[in-house]
């Protein structure tokens, strides 16, 4: 399960902002405002009044934004500005860490998580970060270590939790991840990816009933989640419901035409189905 990669913080905005820039302070710090947090940053910045240290902080939230919007160039770009202007500024790492991450080069990734820590060693999203890169690499202890420390810092945590948990699923302790997915729905009970998540740990313990219900809740939440129609689609096989398989795979299919286990999945249906009826 592929986890998206997390590296949200905010920072506060900087004493010395104008009154007339208040706005812009306050959408270039905003996590849900994409667009209009990159043309406030980009606004802030083409001023001359701003310190050197708020400038890296500009850039740094630019940055998030362009992660967030998953223009990973952009983002690294930014957050290479912010570090050359305050080495010290360890969410720029972190952001770049997660940058690079998304864009599969793990190395680089893991080397800014790293630096982030040796500067913040509270950054609970670097080590989150961290642990996703680790798990990535096979190195699974390290990746629960990582996450477990960032749950430490923050209880709260929702992405460590998911960290832990698809790192749990890798090792095959599957109680341990429904535990960790379950921590997540009584965090956030209303995304569709923790039930998914709690699913498809069920069904690799040959708990269907359980898998079968968190599976139909994640995709009552997003009718487009695949991952709930792929584990339910699983379990209509194992218990040889080939019909509902069938639909479950083809809707699959019509979310994303490309899937290879809609299509493994639909082909070994009908063909069960097959043997079943021709008896």
């Amino acid at each position: 399960m592929k986890v998206s990669i997390v590296a949200l913080a905010l920072v506060s905005v900087p004493c010395v902002a104008l009154a007339e820039s208040g706005q812009d302070w306050k959408l270039c710090t905003a996590d849900d405002a994409d667009d209009p947090a990159i043309f406030a940053c980009t606004r802030l910045l083409q001023t001359n009044d701003l310190r050197q240290e708020d400038r890296a902080v500009v850039y740094y939230n630019r940055g998030a934004a362009h992660w967030r919007k998953r223009d990973f160039d952009a983002a690294i770009a930014d957050e290479n500005e912010a570090i050359e202007i305050n080495p010290k500024l360890a969410n720029a790492y972190m952001r770049r860490g997660a940058a690079y991450g998304d864009q599969g080069d793990i190395d680089r990734a893991l080397a800014d998580a790293d630096k982030a820590i040796e500067i913040d060693p509270e950054n609970m999203r670097a080590y989150s970060n961290r642990g996703l890169f680790r798990e990535r690499k096979g190195d699974i202890a390290g990746a629960i270590a990582d996450a477990t420390r960032a749950i430490e810092i923050d209880p709260k945590f929702y992405n460590a939790y998911s960290v832990r948990g698809n790192a749990y699923v890798r090792g095959r302790d599957y109680a341990r991840a429904v535990a960790d997915y379950t921590t997540m729905i009584e965090i956030d009970p209303k995304k569709a990816y923790a039930y998914a998540a709690r699913a498809y740990a069920y069904s690799q313990k040959g708990d269907d009933e359980p898998a079968m219900a968190d599976a139909s809740r994640a995709i009552e939440i997003s009718l487009n989640d695949v991952w709930g129609y792929r584990v339910r689609a699983t379990v209509y096989l194992h218990k040889r419901d080939f019909d509902r398989a069938i639909a479950d795979s083809a809707r699959i299919t019509e979310i994303d035409p490309n899937n290879t286990f809609a299509k493994k999945a639909r082909a070994e249906a009908y063909g069960e189905r097959w043997r079943l009826y021709s008896r």
